[in-house]
């Protein structure tokens, strides 16, 4: 078994097969990005790009991002819902090919600093391949769905390609972790991991990069009071969304 794995990874190693495999890849990518908007303008069906492109337009008009007394559609921090209202300005259809292009880009990226944490000297073409096979279901339904899955992955994946790097680069790993939490809340765990293995500059920066994230880069853009209630808003309503969920469980006999 192992000898044939070793054969398997020989061959994705010859130059014509690392070839066929980028245009493999670069072909496979481009009907990704594609499928989504393609997808809209034919048919109408927009998955959860439609709550993005809402979610925009509701930054654009000045209006609440979490209404009070009503459903909880958009759990993402605050920051999230600006980020989303540049594409949106465009209108739904380009919002959807730049979110599609930006998921293109997140997996470039995911491909790159994988290849530089498995092997320093060189990219290494048989691990990468066999993960991304894998990976493909999940990889698609970032595109299908419209999920930042992928963006999330490779600022983390940066975040810790930049702590192998050495002390210089703990500012911008921990700043990357930051900017993933500011998209969703759950790569904040990623805290306990830096101060386990006590990398304080990477700790003291994602705390910096948050708060600036969520309580400073905004007030240009919703106002002082409004950043605030935002804030306060969102945090209510993850755990009002928490307090049903577990409501919702059934119970075990």
């Amino acid at each position: 078994m192992i000898a044939r794995l070793i054969g398997v990874a020989k061959r994705l190693e010859a130059p014509r097969t690392r070839f066929l495999l980028r245009v493999l890849f670069i072909t496979t990518a481009i009907t990704f990005t594609l499928i989504p908007p393609i997808r809209f303008l034919r048919s109408g069906t927009d998955m959860d790009y439609r709550t993005w492109y809402q979610v925009g337009q509701t930054v654009l008009h000045g209006e609440e991002i979490y209404p009070h007394g009503q459903a909880f559609p958009f759990m993402y921090p605050p920051i999230c819902a600006l980020m989303l209202a540049v594409p949106a300005f465009f209108g739904k259809a380009v919002m959807i090919l730049i979110l599609s292009l930006a998921n293109t880009v997140a997996w470039v990226l995911c491909i790159a600093f994988t290849s530089a944490l498995i092997s320093e000297k060189r990219i290494q073409n048989a691990p990468i391949v066999i993960a991304n096979l894998l990976l493909m279901p999940f990889v698609w339904s970032s595109y299908h769905l419209g999920q930042p899955s992928l963006i999330l992955l490779a600022l983390m994946l940066g975040a810790f390609l930049g702590l192998s790097a050495g002390r210089k680069s703990e500012i911008l790993a921990g700043t990357l972790i930051a900017l993933a939490s500011a998209i969703k809340a759950f790569p904040l765990l990623a805290i306990f991991y830096l101060i386990y293995r006590r990398y304080w500059a990477a700790t003291v920066s994602l705390v910096i990069g948050l708060l600036v994230l969520l309580l400073i880069v905004p007030i240009p853009f919703r106002g002082l009071q409004r950043t605030i209630t935002d804030a306060r808003d969102w945090q209510r309503g993850m755990l009002r969304y928490q307090e049903s969920a577990i409501a919702q469980r059934p119970a075990r006999g």
